[in-house]
């Protein structure tokens, strides 16, 4: 069996300690496929309009609908060459390698093979003075008929399904999945709930679940 620890068995070139370290890092690290949104569950559970809508709102249909197979030696190698590059301070573009061959795209290229952003439209690349996490977090975990909210969102205590609205809890597991790919579904990151956040920004309202 070829030793993946050594990125010269999968025919990878790395440069320098940095990128070895990364790769040393994360090889022996288990790898599980990626998980994708079940539809047939999401029209027996009754919510697929609204589904419909955040997929929409969140510009989400083409990353959650082109299911692509899972290849760690290129994760692998994604993951120990990424840069990320700045001007002014400020994110301009990320560089990587694949294959061994280099590749440059900026925010919007990234967004456009993604279809993450309509065209003209800005994304956050910092969170907005308008977000509070902890007020969000109580938003969409209130039980409105006792007025009672899930934990301060924190890690050890965030869960997912403290979220009352069935339809943002299995979008956030969605989430959690993909882009994220974490394995654990039982707690809710700060990225996810910020993701939630823009996603309903932009719908103007939490989706009512009849």
């Amino acid at each position: 069996m070829v030793n993946i620890a050594n990125p010269r068995n999968m025919n990878v070139t790395l440069r320098g300690k940095e990128e070895k370290t990364r790769w040393a890092a994360l090889a022996p690290l288990d790898s599980m496929p990626s998980r994708y949104p079940v539809i047939d569950l999401i029209t027996d559970m009754g919510i697929q309009t609204s589904w419909e809508a955040l997929l929409e709102a969140g510009h989400l249909n083409f990353l959650f609908s082109h299911r692509y197979g899972s290849y760690k030696v290129l994760t692998l190698e994604f993951m120990s060459t990424l840069q990320l590059n700045y001007i002014n301070k400020a994110l301009a573009s990320i560089t990587f390698r694949l294959d061994n061959v280099e590749h440059t795209l900026t925010l919007a290229e990234f967004n456009s093979i993604f279809h993450l952003l309509e065209e003209n439209e800005e994304g956050y690349i910092e969170e907005p003075q308008d977000y509070n996490m902890n007020n969000f977090w109580g938003r969409i975990t209130l039980d409105e008929a006792t007025s009672s909210q899930g934990p301060i969102c924190a890690p050890s205590r965030a869960k997912l399904n403290f979220i009352r609205n069935p339809v943002l809890r299995y979008m956030a597991k969605a989430l959690v999945c993909l882009p994220f790919a974490h394995k654990e579904l039982g707690s809710i990151s700060s990225d996810v709930l910020f993701i939630l956040w823009g996603i309903l920004a932009h719908l103007g309202s939490i989706p009512h679940i009849t």
